[in-house]
């Protein structure tokens, strides 16, 4: 009963943020958190750097994200050295392919791909986890949660994620007009429209004031309900369904939603993004046969989980990663601004 109460108490609470995201985020006044100022113009003003929003919810997500995953793990006592080293080298590998994929496949520059990080992820993963094991052959084998919790970690993570898209207005969906029909009476009450010179879909695909499809909003919503019911399965014990059903959901709608975005992701009928989800559809199904996941051993207890929401190894991994990332995707590169600082008269 408590592994379902902390489900749907996460769930819920998911849900209400996205209520308040689906509707504000679109608008023009929630790209930009804050401009800092950084070399003196004449007259006055002020060069100034552009601190998104897109940033900080994309640093939000990533501690979302892990902080589920060492939730799940700590619930089967998994040892924080063995925590701190696996998802420490996973960050480490896969978080500069986020931008070096985007600028390979989209050729510009200013540009991110989560999924491309993912991917990347996806096959260290595997062997990384196993490999741990190997290191201390005294100890209970723990690749099995080690992987399921991680995967779980980025369902949430990415659904949450694509908050970030809908402030910046990037991976957007096609015009509502130009969807099938059965869509457009699904979507026709709920589309997305961007406001603001500076939101990608307006000044790429000048789509500013457009009805879109929300697919940022879909996408947010299939990807939490994948990552409840990943967490479910995860404290039941069944640490390969876990593993699958986050890995294999996750990539096949990556896959399918391509089809109704608008935004450039290079050539071809079927894109280097959607052939990287087919691809991790297949690795991560064979990962599941060929890496044996026990479960007989390994109990979970979310309570004993949630104690380290208050340990001081989780609070410092959750400021230093939202900082970094912060400081790496919130600083912005594809706009400017000029500010001026005045005496205000009574």
């Amino acid at each position: 009963m408590t592994n379902v109460l902390f489900v749907g108490f996460l769930t819920v609470a998911l849900g209400i943020l996205y209520a308040f995201a689906f509707r504000y985020l679109p608008r023009e006044e929630w790209q930009f958190l804050a401009a800092v100022p950084v070399k003196k113009l004449p007259h006055g003003q002020w060069k100034a750097k552009n601190l998104t929003w897109y940033g900080a919810l994309l640093a939000f997500s990533l501690v979302a994200a892990v902080t589920l995953c060492i939730v799940l793990l700590r619930s089967v006592a998994v040892p924080w050295n063995r925590i701190l080293v696996f998802l420490g080298l996973l960050i480490l590998v896969a978080t500069p392919f986020a931008k070096i994929i985007a600028r390979w496949v989209e050729k510009r520059r200013g540009t991110l791909t989560i999924g491309g990080a993912v991917f990347i992820g996806l096959l260290v993963a595997p062997p990384l986890a196993f490999l741990l094991d190997q290191f201390d052959p005294k100890s209970v084998s723990l690749h099995a949660p080690l992987l399921s919790a991680v995967v779980i970690g980025y369902a949430l993570g990415e659904g949450i994620g694509r908050l970030s898209c809908l402030s910046f207005g990037c991976c957007y969906g096609k015009r509502l007009s130009e969807c099938p029909v059965p869509i457009r009476r699904i979507f026709s009450r709920m589309p997305i429209v961007f406001r603001g010179k500076t939101k990608k879909a307006s000044y790429a695909g000048n789509l500013e004031g457009e009805k879109l499809l929300p697919i940022q909003g879909v996408t947010a919503v299939i990807y939490t309900l994948i990552a409840a019911a990943s967490t479910l399965l995860f404290l039941f014990g069944y640490f390969r369904s876990a593993f699958l059903l986050a890995a294999v959901g996750t990539l096949n709608w990556r896959f399918a939603s391509e089809f109704l975005r608008a935004d450039y992701r290079g050539g071809g009928f079927i894109s280097t993004y959607q052939w990287m989800s087919l691809i991790g559809v297949l690795y991560a199904g064979i990962s599941a046969l060929v890496l044996p996941f026990p479960s007989s051993f390994l109990t979970p207890d979310i309570l004993r989980g949630l104690q380290s929401v208050l340990d001081w190894r989780l609070i410092l991994i959750v400021q230093g990663l939202f900082l970094s990332i912060f400081l790496y995707t919130g600083v912005s590169v594809v706009t400017e601004s000029t500010v001026e600082f005045k005496v205000r008269k009574r």
